[in-house]
C-alpha cells in the first residue's frame, strides 16, 4: 500500500493571496489543513477554500482575545492530530508559541518568517515584542527565513544556534504562472527599461514614496514602467502627475501575480526590475527590514518575467542571490553606477540568461519540495 503523507497543520496569521499557491504546493507533500488567524486580503482565504483549501478560521488575537484564539487552535489540533505544525507569516510568533504548547511532544514546529517581528515595530532588547521574537524561535523545532542575513540577525539578537534546523528559501510563485519571455521594448529603441513593482506611498517623507527615485532613475538613462498597487487609502494620481511631466516615466495598472501568466509575460518586456525605497525616510521607514529579507516584488520580476535586478547594498536577501547567481546589478550607497548599468545592454542581455536559467529557484513547488526534506529531517531526529 502506499504510504499516507503526513498531515501539516498550516497555521496562518493574516491570510494573503500570495499563501495560496504555496500551500497548495506543500499539498503535494502534506496532506494539509489550514488554521488561518485574520486576514491580509479580504476575502483570500475565501478564494483559497473555492480552490480547494480545508481550513476554518480561528480568530485574530488583536479582536478575538489570545484565550479564544488558543481554544479555537486547541481545538482544530485536536480534531486534525497533525505530524506537524508549519506557521506562516505575518504576526505569528504568539501563534507559534500557542502551537508548541498544544502540540503533542514530538510533533515538530516549524516557524517560518519573512520579515522579522522586531525590524518592522522596531522592537528593542528587552521589549516584549523582543521577547515574543525569542520565544517563537525557542520554541519552534525548525525555522525558514529568506536570507542567510535574516538567519543571523535572529541568531545574533536572540542567542540561538540556528544552524541545525533554519532553511533559507526565497519568495516563490507558482510554475504555472511562468511563461516564456515576451519582446522587449528596448528592441524598438535600444533604451534599457526598468520595471518598478509593489506597493507605493503617496507623500513624500514615506518610505514608499517613488517621486524622487523615479526621477533619479530617468536621469540615469532608463525609461521607467512602475506598475503599483492601487490600495484603498493611497491615491496614485502623484504618479499619473508625474508621468504626465516625465517622458520616459509611463504609470501602468497593477497586474496580479496570481491571474496565470500576464504578469510574466508583462514583466517580461522590461530589461531590468528596480528593488529601492526612500531608506532614509521620516515615516514608515522600512530600512532595518529590508536589509534583511527580499521584497515580494524583486522575485516577482525574476519569476514571472526573467528579468535581473537592480538594487542598492543594502538589500541584503536580493544581494544574497545576485552573487550567488549573478543575475542583477549592485550599484553603490549613493547610488552611483546607475549610469553604467543603463547604458551596458551586453551585460543586461547576459543578466537575463541567468536568470531565465535558475527561475525555479524561486517557485512555491521548488520551496515545498525544500521544506519537506527538512520536515523530514526533523521528524527523522525526534
Amino acid at each position: 500500500m502506499p504510504r499516507s503523507r503526513p498531515r501539516m497543520l498550516v497555521v496562518v496569521g493574516r491570510f494573503k493571496w500570495v499563501h495560496i499557491d504555496y500551500i497548495a504546493a506543500l499539498g503535494d507533500h502534506f496532506d494539509t489543513y489550514v488554521a488561518w488567524s485574520g486576514e491580509g486580503g479580504a476575502n483570500a482565504p475565501r478564494d483559497a477554500v473555492g480552490e480547494g483549501m480545508r481550513g476554518e478560521p480561528i480568530g485574530w488575537i488583536r479582536d478575538d482575545g489570545a484565550d479564544a484564539v488558543r481554544a479555537n487552535l486547541a481545538r482544530v489540533i485536536d480534531k486534525f492530530q497533525p505530524d506537524v505544525v508549519h506557521l506562516m507569516y505575518y504576526n505569528h510568533e504568539e501563534l507559534t508559541v500557542m502551537a508548541r504548547d498544544l502540540a503533542r511532544d514530538h510533533v515538530p514546529v516549524v516557524f517560518e518568517c519573512r520579515d522579522p517581528l522586531t525590524t518592522l515595530s522596531g522592537a528593542q532588547p528587552g521589549s516584549w515584542r523582543w521577547e515574543l521574537e525569542h520565544d517563537a524561535l525557542a520554541a519552534s523545532d525548525a525555522q525558514v527565513v529568506v536570507s542567510e542575513a535574516m538567519l543571523r540577525y535572529y541568531e545574533t539578537s536572540h542567542g540561538l544556534d540556528l544552524s541545525q534546523t533554519s532553511l533559507v528559501i526565497p519568495h516563490g510563485f507558482a510554475r504555472r504562472c511562468v511563461a516564456a519571455p515576451s519582446p522587449k521594448l528596448s528592441a524598438r529603441d535600444g533604451r534599457a527599461h526598468m520595471a518598478l513593482v509593489g506597493t507605493a506611498d503617496d507623500k513624500p517623507d514615506h518610505g514608499r514614496w517613488y517621486g524622487d527615485i523615479i526621477r533619479r532613475l530617468v536621469d540615469a538613462g532608463f525609461v521607467v514602467h512602475s506598475h503599483f498597487f492601487d490600495l484603498d487609502g493611497v491615491s496614485l494620481e502623484p504618479y499619473r502627475e508625474l508621468a504626465r511631466e516625465l517622458v520616459d516615466y509611463h504609470e501602468h495598472p497593477t497586474v496580479l501575480h496570481r491571474r496565470g501568466t500576464v504578469l510574466s509575460e508583462l514583466t517580461s518586456r522590461y530589461d531590468v526590475m528596480g528593488v529601492f525605497h526612500e531608506l532614509g525616510a521620516i515615516h514608515r521607514n522600512e530600512s532595518a527590514t529590508l536589509a534583511l529579507c527580499m521584497p515580494t516584488k524583486a522575485v516577482s520580476g525574476w519569476l514571472h518575467g526573467g528579468i535581473p535586478v537592480v538594487c542598492l547594498p543594502s538589500y541584503r536577501g536580493i544581494v544574497e542571490r545576485i552573487e550567488r547567481f549573478d543575475i542583477g546589478f549592485v550599484v553603490d550607497d549613493d547610488w552611483g553606477g546607475l549610469e553604467r548599468v543603463a547604458a551596458d545592454r551586453d551585460a543586461i542581455a547576459a543578466a537575463t540568461e541567468r536568470v531565465l536559467a535558475c527561475r525555479d529557484h524561486f517557485t512555491c513547488e521548488r520551496n515545498a519540495e525544500q521544506i519537506a526534506g527538512l520536515v523530514n529531517r526533523i521528524r527523522s531526529a525526534s
